[in-house]
């Protein structure tokens, strides 16, 4: 009888400490042993999630069939939400009017979704963090910057609320968003707020496309690949950003540029002679052979 109630005192240890706490938009289950201790994020079910982001700007959630619509306040489509496999999927565009961006990419992120923004694509985690970014289409026009100054990299519209204390009855706080995420999210005079995809190649101006980088390596080796690839996007059928974390922080700790090639051998050595890091090789494509190159960058 002693051995059994021996085993039983552990299991009962076990259940008398499992409990669930709430913290902010996650529900986090702490499980206590007499030995351990761990923390297990759990997400929210969509409709949650979407009913808060409804609540926060004051917008329309609307079911159809298996999808949901998402609309502003004033009625306007902003996306279209659903779930493929066990990915939430979110359709979506930059602008919802001249200067103002799409809010779905200025709130919160979503957890271990893909944002499909026209020609750029955005991969999240579980901790509302992106960690890939890709574009298949390098526009033919460069987007100067100077005509989006207005937008998020100067003053937030009343819709960014990503940025903490920019929405206050529905009025927007003028706030540098790249300064904002350098200083908040990484370290105070040493990072830039960098866009994943530059506006050069077509990438918008939302929160989502800005983390905390390096200023060095914003302005040097990954802005030098983005230059290569702006002045050959004839040859340019992939370009992709992967970003790597360490723990829970926001700041990513390195990034990983890559991109195929069509273009000349030639091309791609003059590339990785001002880049030693670059690396690449031949590979096939479908039909075709192209030269897959990748370069890693250390974020301080």
């Amino acid at each position: 009888m002693i051995k059994h109630i021996k085993w039983l005192l552990p299991l009962l240890l076990f259940v008398s400490c499992n409990k669930i706490l709430k913290k902010g938009d996650d529900v986090v289950e702490e499980i206590a042993t007499h030995q351990t201790r761990k923390r297990v994020v759990k997400n929210l079910p969509i409709h949650v999630e979407l009913d808060r982001w409804a609540k926060q700007f004051k917008g329309k959630v609307i079911k159809k069939g298996r999808s949901y619509h998402i609309k502003s306040a004033d009625d306007i489509f902003l996306g279209k939400v659903y779930k493929s496999k066990n990915r939430t999927v979110i359709t979506t565009f930059p602008l919802i009017e001249k200067k103002v961006v799409n809010p779905l990419l200025n709130g919160k992120l979503l957890p271990n979704a893909m944002y499909k923004v026209e020609h750029n694509v955005f991969v999240t985690d579980k901790y509302r963090r992106v960690l890939k970014a890709y574009t298949d289409v390098i526009p033919k026009n460069k987007i100067q910057r100077e005509s989006l100054r207005n937008i998020s990299e100067k003053s937030l519209s009343k819709t960014q609320g990503r940025i903490k204390g920019s929405i206050k009855n529905n009025k927007a706080t003028p706030i540098n968003l790249q300064k904002y995420v350098a200083e908040k999210q990484g370290r105070k005079g040493v990072d830039h707020g960098g866009h994943l995809i530059a506006h050069s190649l077509g990438g918008n101006s939302g929160a989502i496309n800005i983390v905390p980088q390096l200023g060095k390596l914003n302005q040097g080796a990954y802005a030098s690949i983005e230059r290569f690839v702006r002045t050959q996007r004839k040859h340019i059928k992939h370009y992709e950003v992967d970003l790597v974390y360490k723990g829970r922080k926001k700041r990513p700790s390195s990034f990983v540029q890559s991109f195929d090639f069509y273009g000349s051998k030639k091309e791609m050595e003059k590339l990785a002679k001002r880049n030693p890091a670059l690396k690449f090789k031949k590979v096939r494509s479908g039909v075709r052979s192209c030269y897959r190159a990748i370069i890693y960058h250390s974020n301080g």
